[in-house]
């Protein structure tokens, strides 16, 4: 025989009302207690995940392939959070950098943070410029040399045979950036070299829902099974508060 919904709807409530309310209150601590299970699972699932992101993150090393602009584009794995104290342990130094930046950018707030150094060698040329007047009666040759943490400049100087030379023998240029975006998609920049200056930099954020934390508290229209002051069970329906032990 066919039943309709309003058939089946009555079927059912008409088994709840039979459920005494021991029952009622196995049936939720039985609920709870797969929904603990499942989040447990869950949360063990990601500590693995995060774990084993992170082991790669410390042993990968930089590849680096070419854009279609013949660019060289450089590629790491980058380390997985879920509290920027964890970033203490996988690096010290990224970790002060955002310490440094307290009165900026909170480090609760921080959603990426990345830091990169290497340097610039530049290639060594020779310069010889002619002297059109004699000046300088007698030849000379002259090094020099200006070394910091952040640049080396190395060459000579020489005059002879009413030419004046110039050679460059070492040219290096050394850098590094902190990069640190926050959850308001603020992206901030840094750098211990005093020589550099930010003209522009652009950033972006493409929002993931796989990375939206579940939410299990929630308000709005609800339809249920309910136990009254009686120990009645009785279906429900309207708007009120709930938990929820898992999301569909």
């Amino acid at each position: 025989m066919d039943l309709n919904m309003k058939q089946i709807v009555d079927k059912c409530v008409s088994g709840l009302k039979k459920l005494r309310v021991r029952d009622v209150a196995f049936i939720v601590i039985i609920l709870a207690l797969l929904g603990a299970l499942a989040s447990s699972m869950r949360s063990c699932n990601e500590d693995k995940s995060r774990y084993e992101t992170n082991i790669k993150a410390l042993t990968d090393s930089i590849k680096y392939y070419k854009s279609k602009s013949g660019d060289m584009v450089g590629e790491k794995q980058g380390f997985v959070l879920e509290k920027i104290k964890e970033l203490r342990q996988l690096n010290e130094d990224l970790y002060n950098e955002i310490q440094d930046m307290k009165n900026l950018v909170k480090p609760n707030d921080v959603t990426s943070a990345t830091q990169f150094s290497g340097e610039i060698v530049h290639v060594l040329h020779d310069t010889t410029y002619v002297v059109q007047y004699d000046t300088i009666k007698n030849g000379f040759n002259h090094n020099f040399a200006f070394n910091d943490e952040w640049r080396d400049l190395e060459g000579n100087v020489n005059y002879a045979d009413e030419s004046l030379s110039m050679a460059i023998t070492k040219d290096v240029t050394r850098f590094d950036y902190t990069v640190v975006t926050d959850k308001d998609n603020k992206v901030y920049i840094k750098s211990k070299n005093p020589y550099v200056k930010f003209d522009e930099f652009t950033g972006f954020t493409i929002p993931s829902k796989t990375q939206k934390r579940t939410k299990h508290f929630g308000v709005g229209p609800e339809i249920g099974v309910g136990v009254t002051t009686e120990g009645k069970v009785v279906p429900y329906a309207g708007i009120g508060v709930h938990w929820s032990l898992w999301q569909f």
